[in-house]
């Protein structure tokens, strides 16, 4: 049996940030019972406190990414327009430094987490004061209030202060932080909340190849986020979707930067620093793309030292979490190889292009316009025995259709019905799976072990979507379509199922 043992999941090390005073008013140490020492904060420097820090997010950069910025114009590497873009990015806060124009104009909605230790002593409720310096700091100051508060479930006004502001307060029961009262400030704009992300995979994902490529393909897709700085955090794992979250937030404010960076058998997070491409490896994920990362999006933080707070700002944040929920993102470089040696051997394409002469000499469907001339939109299987067109009774041009494994609703398959209602005169929809369909026949585990017994390479990572129940995916398709917020109940949509044996159609939903 295994020994109780006790480690904190984020084992955070020492701060070696240097603060700067700011007041000592409202703040002293009293002797208390036992020879124990206590901090006694008093409501206004606490308010004191979060106004300075939401003044100096919006007005300052820190150093050390100032120092980032002014290393890419002394890059030899660095190109004409790396250079043009971090001048830029100087003289931004050389001017909101002045204390008029904050950085950017979406300043965002005000995040405050605190760690207070058992012997701080306090009065009333931190919150409220935490909540009035940051009013105070948003109704002064130049800075847009981003908070929209409901007026009814469909109808929103602005609060016109910035409030309410996200707080969450905790206790820190650790070893030597008694009398301590630690804060970490942010100011997250829409545009690092638009892109922060939650991939829940399979561990096929989990080695270093797969992952590059996941990685790459991912951050490829990752865009310009709104003001910079951005700072890209990437966590993999975790207890749940929710920490995980929350982790890669704290990660893309540097707060989890003095985490451990070695493993132990008892589960903990730990960093892994960024470290040169070894070969064998794909070499873009750590070659110009990150350079230019480096030249002007993987920045630091936001704002100067204040006592007991961290400010930073979370700008672009990336996330990844893994579990085992969806289908493999990518398959190995290995299998492609070997995919594509075995398809040396399939027959070429000489008959088809030959059918196709005959077909284009006497072709007539020259002119259409595009449209589904009958308003019919079909999603239907890939089955090569089901005539889409002739089943209906219908021409080319007539309708518009999907296909795929088992004749499913997919997200692609809903982009592709928005677009048909909207732009392709859709006003009917059928979702036609059939009968004797192979992906209705065995389970998820039995049609891997068949392909990957065909193919010769591991199918353990793919996800294929079989159909245990075909009635209960009938019905629910056709409920994906009817709720979808882009298809209007003006459309009519129905399931059914093709007999592959009599060619009928049979109405199930």
């Amino acid at each position: 049996m295994t020994e109780f043992a006790y480690e904190d999941l984020l084992p955070i090390g020492s701060d070696d940030t240097a603060y700067r005073l700011l007041t000592t008013d409202g703040v002293e140490v009293l002797d208390g019972p036992g020879g124990r020492q206590f901090l006694s904060v008093a409501p206004d420097a606490l308010r004191l406190l979060s106004e300075t820090a939401m003044h100096d997010i919006a007005h300052y950069l820190r150093p050390a990414h100032l120092q980032q910025l002014r290393n890419i114009l002394d890059d030899p590497e660095a190109s004409n327009n790396d250079k043009f873009v971090a001048l830029d990015l100087l003289k931004n806060p050389n001017i909101a430094a002045g204390g008029v124009l904050p950085m950017c104009q979406d300043t965002g909605t005000a995040i405050v987490m605190g760690k207070r230790g058992q012997h701080v002593l306090t009065q009333g409720v931190d919150e409220k004061a935490l909540s009035h310096g940051i009013h105070d700091a948003y109704t002064r100051l130049n800075l847009r209030y981003s908070q929209m508060a409901p007026v009814t479930m469909w109808d929103e006004k602005n609060t016109g202060s910035n409030l309410p502001a996200q707080i969450e307060l905790y206790a820190d029961t650790a070893p030597g932080h008694e009398s301590t009262y630690r804060f970490l400030f942010m100011a997250k704009g829409g545009g690092s909340a638009n892109k922060s992300f939650l991939f829940q995979e399979t561990k096929a994902v989990l080695n270093e190849a797969a992952m590059m490529r996941f990685l790459d393909e991912e951050l490829r897709g990752l865009g310009t986020a709104a003001c910079p700085p951005y700072h890209l955090a990437i966590v993999i794992g975790g207890t749940s979707a929710e920490f995980a979250l929350k982790t890669a937030k704290y990660a893309s404010a540097k707060y989890l930067d003095t985490l451990p960076t070695t493993r132990r058998v008892l589960p903990r997070l730990h960093r892994r620093p960024c470290r040169p491409p070894r070969p064998g490896l794909h070499q873009e994920c750590r070659g110009a793309r990150v350079r230019r990362a480096r030249h002007g999006s993987h920045l630091e933080d936001r704002g100067r030292e204040l006592p007991g707070l961290h400010r930073r700002r979370r700008q672009g944040q990336r996330l990844l979490r893994f579990g085992d929920q969806a289908a493999g993102h990518d398959h190995p470089q290995e299998n492609r190889t070997a995919m594509s040696e075995n398809s040396s051997a399939t027959p070429g394409f000489d008959d088809l292009l030959e059918a196709n002469e005959a077909f284009a000499a006497n072709f007539a469907l020259g002119g259409f316009d595009g449209i589904a001339q009958r308003g019919v939109a079909l999603i239907t299987c890939m089955d090569s025995r089901i005539d889409p067109l002739g089943m209906l009774g219908l021409s080319p041009g007539d309708a518009k259709i999907f296909r795929n494994p088992g004749g499913r609703v997919t997200a692609a398959a809903l982009e592709a019905l928005v677009l048909g209602v909207h732009l392709l005169n859709v006003n009917r929809i059928l979702i036609v799976p059939h009968t004797k369909c192979a992906m209705t026949q065995m389970s998820e585990a039995e049609l891997r072990e068949v392909i990957t017994e065909k193919a010769g390479v591991d199918a353990s990572w793919i996800g294929f979507h079989v159909v245990p129940d075909q009635e209960a995916a009938l019905k629910a398709d056709v409920a994906a379509v009817k709720s979808h917020p882009l298809i209007p109940e003006s459309v009519a949509v129905g399931g059914f199922l093709y007999n592959v044996d009599t060619g009928t159609l049979d109405r199930r939903v």
